[in-house]
């Protein structure tokens, strides 16, 4: 839930630096543009760790037993597993994309002077 707002109010943040002249490539030299880009590398890693995390899951099997075997038919047991790999297929999908775009224009804050 604070994803995305964050990581707007972060290329918000930066295009107004940009129109003061206080880039990326400023980072050395500006206090408040080298924050910044320390925020928004840390930022980079939280996402990076949070893909990985989601990856580790999806390939993750998890074993069917439980107190509740005895009650659960195989036909409910299919029906489970078929939702869960939808849904990690749809997480692979939807969410992973998006990351992996602001990862990457995150990682445009890691520039040498």
């Amino acid at each position: 839930s604070f994803v995305v707002p964050f990581y707007a109010m972060l290329g918000t943040t930066s295009r107004l630096f940009d129109m003061f002249s206080w880039g990326k490539r400023k980072r050395m030299t500006r206090p408040a543009s080298g924050s910044l880009a320390t925020l928004a590398l840390s930022f980079r890693g939280l996402l990076t760790a949070l893909c990985d995390g989601m990856e580790r899951f999806r390939s993750t099997t998890h074993s069917s037993g439980s107190d509740l075997a005895e009650a659960i038919t195989p036909e409910m047991m299919e029906r489970v597993q078929r939702e869960v790999r939808l849904s990690r297929d749809m997480t692979r999908d939807r969410v992973d994309p998006f990351f992996q775009e602001m990862i990457q224009e995150l990682s445009t804050y890691d520039v040498e002077t």
